[in-house]
């Protein structure tokens, strides 16, 4: 019992009771597929049952009790660490059970308009409110063996967030130029230095307009 971790919530704001939709696919419109062509980013909202919250809670509690999950960590060692996890589903049933049977494998499929998926992996990322440091902007297919348009990845918060907490997407920027990645386990280093190939555009400022409009859009 010792040894067993305790969730951490990354945010004590309340979260507000939501039914979700009778059917969640009703919620890809034609508008939102286009959307989703065109940012490359849509949220959907009430397409989750708050039964399929609770599983996705409970395999998130196995994977912090589970000692032979291998677990990551972001900013070792330094103020705002934090842990992410991956390919909990080959190991945590609950996760497995959210993959194979909620709707979130409809939506996608029905999101990028096709009739089978491939699953690549999933990801926890856990963090403690108000003390984990922000992640560098970066694209993910760097770091994935895949390519094509047809990539989606479902991002599903199991607290209420504050905007300051909130993840960010630069719209448009799956489409053109792959820049390079960052060291996952040397975040705080600048994020601009080579990571894979010097021969890939550094990761730009997005804080920066200039910057972005001198690299283009990316993956």
């Amino acid at each position: 019992m010792g040894n067993k971790k305790t969730r951490i919530r990354a945010s004590t704001v309340k979260k507000p009771q939501r039914i979700a939709l009778e059917d969640p696919l009703v919620a890809i419109t034609d508008e939102v597929k286009a959307a989703f062509k065109h940012d490359g980013v849509v949220k959907l909202e009430n397409v989750l049952d708050p039964q399929w919250l609770l599983l996705l809670e409970l395999g998130l509690q196995r994977v912090l009790n589970n000692s032979s999950q291998e677990k990551h960590l972001f900013f070792e060692g330094e103020e705002g660490e934090f842990i992410e996890t991956i390919r909990n589903f080959e190991v945590i049933p609950e996760i497995r059970r959210l993959i194979y049977d909620s709707p979130v494998a409809d939506l996608i499929g029905k999101l990028i308009e096709s009739e089978n998926l491939w699953l690549y992996s999933d990801e926890f990322f856990i963090k403690e409110k108000g003390n984990a440091a922000r992640t560098p902007w970066h694209q993910d297919t760097p770091y994935w063996p895949i390519q094509g348009n047809q990539i989606a990845s479902a991002w599903i918060s199991l607290d209420a967030l504050t905007k300051e907490e909130c993840l960010e997407y630069v719209a448009g920027s799956q489409k053109g130029l792959i820049y390079d990645g960052f060291n996952p386990s040397k975040v705080s280093e600048d994020p601009t230095l080579p990571h894979y190939d010097a021969s890939y555009p550094p990761l730009p400022d997005i804080e920066n307009i200039e910057t972005i409009m001198t690299y283009g859009h990316g993956r």
